[in-house]
């Protein structure tokens, strides 16, 4: 088979998605916007529907996509990145080092997702902090 990029991205299985979006680590990410108190006059009102809600909307989407991406990054994971040992001196063709001496062509592609959806997860939770810091300062 031909490992490349295109041909080598995996969806996960009904459980798997299950399994992982429901992990407990997101608990208490998501924000639910009744728990604010809402003005009673109607430019406070209209402020808190307009802005507010829509930045805690945009807050708790960004939460659904770190769930997607922790998903999969812990897909590739659980597939198993043979790196132990991640490096041999001399190499296999005699070179002086060869890192990763246990890669096979579909082990490059499943180390390549993984990398890439732990990227993700780091930049979305980020994201995630912008945003409760975004909320904050609407109460400033």
């Amino acid at each position: 088979m031909d490992y490349r990029i295109d041909n080598t991205f995996e969806l996960l299985s009904q459980e798997e998605w299950d399994k992982h979006l429901e992990s407990p680590l997101f608990e208490g990410m998501v924000i639910d916007p009744s728990i604010f108190p809402v003005a009673q006059d109607h430019v406070s009102q209209m402020v808190y529907n307009l802005g507010f809600r829509y930045s805690i909307r945009q807050h708790n989407n960004k939460v659904g996509t770190l769930k997607v991406s922790y998903a999969l990054c812990r897909h590739y994971f659980d597939k198993g990145i043979p790196d132990n040992p991640w490096y041999i001196s001399p190499g296999k063709a005699g070179q002086s080092v060869q890192y990763m001496p246990e890669f096979q062509a579909e082990d490059w592609m499943k180390r390549y997702w993984f990398a890439y959806f732990s990227e993700t997860v780091y930049f979305k939770l980020f994201s995630i902090w912008d945003s409760i810091v975004g909320l904050i300062r609407i109460f400033e």
